[in-house]
């Protein structure tokens, strides 16, 4: 035939409509250009793309050639393919982030069970496929394949509802044609009740009036209760709840995909299991509210509305009481949150999409967490995880947890929490010596951006161990923002008492407990109290240290346009207090001519334009200072003019360590540390350590400044 032509850059969403639509016609045509079996269209070859789609057509003519190809050319990957995949896979998801998935796989997947065992033995098989063969088993259908040498045995699998459905819509249309000639009416009225609003809406009393996969609209005349075992694969339409509810109690989640819409409706769940698995791009969910009263055990991440977000959730309010117990082998990490487990983001080529919570509240009474000790399990108010946006959201109430990290917006941030709050009592006390508590009023672990953000709330994080003799003593963070931030975290407030206890090191802030980023616009203004061996405590964050990660990205650790008003105190024989931070770490850059030698070096982390207005006081002994409790003495010397070490310019900006404080009685900027480490780790008087905080007429000459008035004003103008 010659040499086969380069593929346009269209390619891949042609070929696919062509799958999609069993056109063997054109299929034939690609065929005759390309070498279409040997291509895989993202994680996609085409023998899987014909699987997916079931395209019995193409498959006749080419399945036994393509079932001989053993490697793959990669292409795009059509988006449509990608959403026709998901409402397959469903929990098998998380199998195929980067995978590629292989046409016995995909035979697995889509339920094709006798086509599966006759082909199993054609296709080679890595061991790592072998194993998601036998997980799709196990997560689909609770059964267990087993391998024997080269071969493979599947149990019987259960019909699925496509199957059954096939199987009762045959009876149904045999009983359709034997009462049409007696009974045509009563058969119309039975099936087709509906009475249509002004708005092309269908009117139903009854979830078996409901075609979830239809694009019909429809508006609710009364309650629904959805039985112990309903579960709908896709959610297509469009349901206006009419503030009518919908009571779910099911062993599994309602619905595995919404790509439709569901509003103004009410749903009360004493379900163990998210009311929806999957929310798609498309999907919307607006003025919900979601009741949650029960106790329930869980094992895997968990969400009472949603497991994964993808699409556009605003307005959901959820009222939650009762407990929620971690159970089993959760060392792979447990991520819970009220609405949703996750809020992700999917990127699509040169697109991403991200899920958004927006104009959502959470309100907790007497909400109770216990989890699994040297587990990885953290719980947030709206979301467990977040790789959207959350936005103009909040939470109210009180929560506790023994060894569940808690915050009140989200568990792990990963890109946006902005003009968020959290009004909410959030308690950590372990008596586990293999835990380390960690909680915070809007995030536990920052790694994206949290800006203008606000903390009502009281936070407290306690480590009571019974035998103090115990090698892993732990460290207990509080936050009244991020309990460990590890990039930006901008315009935050906190108003709320944080507190944080341990018999081995305890760690409090009233923004963020480690922070390895920058505060940008914080204001705290809540008490800070920390209790333990050594003790960090800071108005802003327990401990600010900057990074350089794989030598080329730069976690700067600044505290920048900062204000800190409050009370922090600390009982402990070696305590770290400061007015911003409890401790300063350096990151460093090292300079290098072309031979390699160090020819500079710069040091970079600290506090630029930062206000304290705080008092602190010490039980026991340590240091204490207006700015910081203790600093490395690199940044310090640079400040008192020994060599510039920490000034420097990256992309174009001009950072130093130390500029504009206002806290100290000298424009020094070393004083504003009650003390310093030295290169040996020793840590030396500095400054005016016995200092009480910040005098009157300090406090009164802050509050009439000009920074003072900025920061008040953009955090006042971001958060309206």
């Amino acid at each position: 035939m010659g040499e086969k032509e380069l593929p346009s850059a269209s390619f891949s969403d042609e070929l696919a409509e062509i799958i999609a639509k069993d056109d063997v016609k054109s299929f034939k045509k690609y065929m005759e250009k390309y070498p279409c079996g040997s291509f895989r269209m993202g994680r996609f070859p085409v023998l899987s793309a014909l699987y997916l789609c079931r395209s019995r057509k193409i498959l006749r003519a080419y399945e036994k050639q393509f079932s001989n190809v053993n490697g793959w050319q990669q292409i795009t990957e059509p988006l449509t393919l990608a959403a026709s995949f998901r409402k397959v896979a469903g929990k098998c998801l998380r199998l195929y982030l980067d995978e590629t998935v292989t046409p016995v796989e995909m035979l697995a997947l889509t339920g094709q069970t006798r086509k599966l065992k006759k082909n199993f033995d054609k296709f080679r098989l890595s061991s790592a496929a072998k194993q998601r063969v036998k997980e799709i088993y196990r997560i689909k259908y609770g059964l267990e394949v087993v391998y024997e040498g080269n071969k493979a045995y599947f149990p019987k699998r259960p019909l699925n509802r496509r199957e059954k459905n096939a199987i009762i819509i045959s009876c149904v249309g045999a009983f359709i044609l034997a009462a049409s000639a007696v009974s045509v009416p009563f058969i119309v009225n039975q099936f087709h009740p509906f009475i249509k609003d002004k708005n092309g809406a269908l009117r139903v009393s009854a979830v078996s009036q409901i075609d979830f996969g239809s694009d019909n609209k429809y508006v609710l005349k009364n309650d629904l209760t959805l039985s112990k075992d309903f579960h709908r694969e896709n959610f297509k339409c469009t349901i206006d709840g009419n503030g009518k509810t919908i009571n779910f109690n099911g062993d599994k989640s309602a619905f595995e995909l919404l790509s439709g819409t569901i509003k103004n409706a009410v749903i009360k769940t004493t379900a163990s299991v998210p009311f929806i698995y999957n929310v798609d791009i498309p999907a919307t969910i607006e003025n919900v509210t979601v009741k949650a009263q029960s106790d329930i055990e869980i094992s895997d991440s968990f969400g009472y509305l949603a497991y994964n977000n993808y699409g556009a959730i605003k307005g959901v309010t959820l009222y939650a009481e009762g407990s929620v117990n971690v159970i089993g082998n959760a060392s792979d990490g447990v991520f819970a949150g009220g609405i949703a487990a996750n809020n992700q983001s999917y990127t699509y080529f040169m697109n991403t999409y991200y899920g958004s919570l927006t104009n959502c509240k959470a309100v907790y009474t007497d909400f109770n967490l216990t989890g699994v000790p040297g587990a990885d399990t953290s719980f947030g108010g709206l979301a467990g995880q977040n790789s959207g946006i959350i936005s103009s959201s909040s939470t109210d109430g009180n929560l506790s947890s023994d060894t569940v990290d808690a915050a009140g917006i989200c568990g792990t941030n990963k890109y946006y929490v902005i003009n968020c709050e959290n009004k909410s009592s959030i308690t950590q006390i372990s008596h586990s010596a293999e835990w380390n508590p960690v909680c915070a009023g809007i995030t536990v672990s920052n790694e994206g951006a949290v800006r203008y953000c606000k903390n009502f709330g009281n936070i407290s994080s306690c480590s009571e161990i019974d035998n103090a003799e115990s090698e892993n003593i732990p460290q207990a963070v509080a936050a009244g923002i991020a309990g460990n931030a590890t990039s930006y975290i901008y315009g935050s407030a906190n108003y709320g008492a944080i507190c944080a206890e341990a018999t081995g090191n305890a760690f409090a802030g009233g923004i963020c407990g480690q922070s390895y980023c920058e505060l940008y616009y914080c204001l705290a203004e809540g008490d800070v109290s920390v209790k333990g061996v050594e003790a960090y405590g800071g108005g802003i964050a327990a401990i600010t240290n900057a990074t350089v990660i794989g030598g080329t990205s730069i976690r700067f650790g600044f505290a920048e346009y900062c204000v800190s008003d409050c009370k922090i105190s600390a009982k402990s024989e070696k305590a770290y207090i400061g007015g911003i931070t409890g401790f300063i770490g350096a990151g460093q850059i090292n300079y290098t001519d072309l031979n390699g030698e160090i020819t500079r070096t710069v040091y970079f982390g600290g506090a630029i334009y930062c206000l304290s207005l705080s008092d602190y006081s010490i039980t026991g002994s340590g240091y204490s200072g207006g700015i910081a409790g203790v600093c490395s003495k690199i940044m310090t010397d640079g400040a008192d003019g020994g060599g510039n070490v920490n000034t420097f310019v990256w992309n174009n900006l001009t950072y130093e360590s130390f500029k504009a404080n206002v806290y100290v009685k000298s424009d020094g900027s070393k004083f504003a540390a009650g003390a310093c480490a030295t290169a040996e780790g020793d840590d030396v008087a500095y400054g005016d350590g016995s200092d009480a905080g910040a005098s009157s007429d300090l406090k009164d000459n802050i509050k009439a400044s000009e920074l003072y008035a900025q920061i008040l004003e953009n955090l006042t103008e971001k958060s309206e």
